[in-house]
């Protein structure tokens, strides 16, 4: 069993310039993939990674346990639902600083404390207040693959596109009866379990994503489909629809059905191609891979030299 000393002699000794080594409790491929790109190692506890999703980065390494010998720099947990209790503990096990970087919105249907890491990190001010943070806190933008999600000449058919895994075991969060019980007749196709190649021609031949989420607070499949040109269509009053849409795209759950409907049939060919562009743009402008690694790297880097403080979390 892993204790304090290997990641204490590995603070001791670890050269500045030296990859660090980071615990990551697996729970998000694609915020991961590009997590890679920092170029430190990853060993990853938790859910088995899913190449499906993307292909296991070369510095990442799945450990099943804590009998391994390694000495950890740090923690990294992605959100407050994604095992956060083990997170804490493996910290204090470890003797390492916990980073906490959360991707969703607090659940409505459950009380929740104002749990803390060593480093906090969320998406933007608004996502922090939710969660009763005011200060002390870091901003990272998520970001996604601009090489593959783009959008180019593949034929637009009519078809509302969703892309939502374990979809029934995460209504809260990702609507899965609100869809259902709203989408009704209109032309659809739920993806799924979808290889990530597949995913993007799939996107790029969508005229529509629908986006049922209401708690995840900017998920990475809306923005890849909006890359593509898929034209979004997200409940109102969620997070999502706030940020991104500003009244554009939004509607009540019960208007859905007909929401697809007017896109798909009553809008011009001219006016579509235009609403495509501007889904392209709209994310393409704010995606910064290279702000995203800077700004994990400097996270990263801090958390590292951060001495372990147990903090009552």
């Amino acid at each position: 069993m892993i204790t304090a000393m290997e990641s204490i002699i590995r603070a001791a000794t670890r050269q500045d310039d030296e990859p660090l080594n980071i615990l990551l409790f697996n729970s998000d491929e694609r915020y991961e993939t590009s997590l890679s790109k920092t170029n430190h190692n990853f060993y990853l506890l938790g859910n088995k990674w899913n190449n499906t999703k993307r292909l296991m980065p070369e510095n990442f390494t799945e450990i099943f346990g804590l009998s391994y010998g390694i000495g950890f720099d740090l923690v990294l947990c992605l959100g407050r639902y994604r095992g956060l209790e083990d997170c804490l503990t493996v910290s204090q096990t470890c003797h390492a600083p916990l980073v906490l970087a959360e991707l969703d919105y607090p659940n409505p249907n459950k009380e929740f404390k104002l749990q803390k890491g060593d480093i906090n990190v969320f998406i933007d001010d608004q996502q922090a207040f939710a969660w009763g943070f005011k200060t002390n806190y870091h901003l990272v933008d998520n970001c996604f693959d601009a090489d593959l999600f783009t959008l180019d000449n593949t034929p637009k058919e009519n078809v509302a596109v969703t892309n939502i895994s374990n979809w029934k075991e995460r209504d809260w969060s990702h609507g899965f009866r609100l869809y259902h019980r709203n989408i009704g007749d209109a032309p659809k196709k739920i993806l799924g379990e979808t290889h990530w190649q597949e995913l993007a021609d799939e996107y790029k031949s969508s005229l529509i994503y629908v986006n049922p989420t209401t708690h995840v607070y900017q998920p990475i499949e809306l923005l890849e489909a909006m890359a593509c040109g898929c034209i979004p269509i997200s409940f109102n009053d969620t997070p999502m629809a706030k940020k991104f849409f500003n009244g554009r795209y939004d509607c009540a759950p019960t208007e859905l059905n007909n929401k697809i409907k007017d896109i798909m049939f009553n809008t011009s060919k001219e006016e579509l191609d235009e609403l495509a562009m501007y889904s392209f743009e709209k994310v393409s402008f704010a995606n910064n891979e290279v702000e995203f690694i800077h700004q994990w790297t400097k996270i990263l880097n801090e958390a590292a030299r951060l001495p372990y403080r147990g903090i009552n979390r």
